[in-house]
């Protein structure tokens, strides 16, 4: 079969668009996920891009081209057989050939890298979003509880101002001294302080970025765990496959030392490397391994998330002991209210102002420990994947 320059070239355009294929099947398949978030994080598109990188090589077919020349002992009987209708020839053979080689299991493994990457960046998006929760869940939970008490404050704010005024017409009027003035001006001074720092402490805290966590944490550990164990698994599969190889080659054949006509060649490999016999058993161990490890390790995110759970609940009994000592003090200030009114002399009502003034600071303590203690509840019922007790 005679095969005419135009032939050629039309087998060569085709060569150009498998191989066109093959690149943007890595790529379509790797920017897949990329398209279901817009602001993907740059570790997110730095991994897509590298797998995107290595897959195009592994996907898209090689071309080559090879010069060959046959020992002239060698030489006839070559000839025969690889050209039987052009006889036998006396000189040296060189021969040219140009092919394309494409391999089955690359491709799959190419396939398998992209989605890899997927995987890493998910396990990675969830380690950075309990990261930060991690390190923001104290200061919630003094956010929340601030927020309560400086509400209160606000909203109680023109009673301390009025009380204020009546203490300063009783003085004008003689009927307290000067040293009861400045004792009950005092403690309305340290209450407008504390609200002072409690503006500032909320406004640094929301310019840190701190604020009601989005989703519970035990969702994203369980997210970053079995991101992490799919993405090694992930990995290992792909790696496995590196002792199969199918593949397929064919190309032209265009002699050189002698005039004779174009021909083709192809051919089918399967190999196989002995080595997986042992290297299944030892990426199985890995596995178990990292499972472990993501498991029982002080560094990983669960044994952290454990510790940190620990210190929370810690956290959670100290202020609910506080809180009831707040309430029993918010009972007696209370109680001798309520005693109080039913006096209505000049001589009681410094007094009652008084205990007014106490019963706002105690009464924003109060809310402040509740906000607190909420917050801090909700982190202690996060659901953690393990409780590890391993190493503490």
């Amino acid at each position: 079969m005679h095969f005419e320059h135009r032939t050629l070239n039309a087998l060569i355009d085709r060569a150009r668009r498998w191989a066109s294929c093959g690149v943007l099947a890595a790529l379509g398949s790797c920017l897949y996920a990329t398209g279901l978030a817009a602001q993907a994080s740059d570790y997110c598109d730095k991994t897509r891009a590298r797998a995107a990188s290595d897959a195009a090589l592994m996907i898209a077919p090689k071309l080559f081209g090879q010069f060959l020349r046959f020992p002239s002992t060698q030489e006839s009987q070559l000839d025969a057989q690889l050209y039987p209708d052009l006889g036998t020839s006396s000189g040296r053979s060189y021969q040219l050939r140009l092919g394309m080689y494409f391999s089955a299991s690359d491709a799959y493994r190419g396939l398998r890298l992209t989605q890899a990457s997927e995987l890493d960046c998910r396990a990675h998006e969830a380690r950075v979003d309990i990261e930060r929760a991690m390190i923001a869940l104290p200061e919630i939970a003094k956010l929340v509880g601030a927020r309560a008490q400086l509400a209160l404050l606000r909203t109680r704010a023109d009673e301390w101002s009025a009380i204020r005024e009546r203490a300063r017409a009783r003085l004008g009027a003689s009927l307290i001294t000067l040293g009861e003035l400045q004792e009950l001006d005092g403690r309305i001074t340290l209450i407008e302080r504390k609200r002072a720092e409690l503006e500032a402490s909320v406004a640094d805290l929301e310019a840190q970025g701190i604020g009601e966590l989005s989703r519970d944490i035990g969702e994203l550990e369980r997210d970053y765990v079995q991101a992490e164990n799919a993405h090694e698994a992930e990995l290992s599969s792909a790696k496995r496959w590196t002792a199969w190889d199918l593949a397929v080659t064919g190309g032209a054949l265009m002699p050189v030392s002698a005039p004779a006509q174009v021909d083709w060649y192809g051919w089918v490999e399967l190999r196989y490397s002995l080595g997986d016999l042992f290297s299944a058993h030892s990426q199985s161990t890995y596995l178990r391994a990292r499972a472990a490890e993501l498991e029982h390790a002080q560094y990983e995110i669960p044994q952290r998330l454990f510790i940190l759970r620990k210190q929370v609940e810690v956290q959670r009994q100290y202020a609910e002991r506080e809180l009831g000592l707040i309430e029993k003090q918010w009972q007696f200030v209370n109680a001798t209210l309520t005693a109080l009114a039913a006096s209505v002399s000049e001589a009681t009502s410094q007094a009652r102002d008084s205990l007014v003034v106490e019963q706002i600071a105690v009464q924003a303590d109060l809310e402040r420990l509740r906000g607190t203690l909420g917050a801090l509840s909700a982190a202690r019922v996060h659901t953690p994947v393990a409780r590890v007790e391993s190493g503490l």
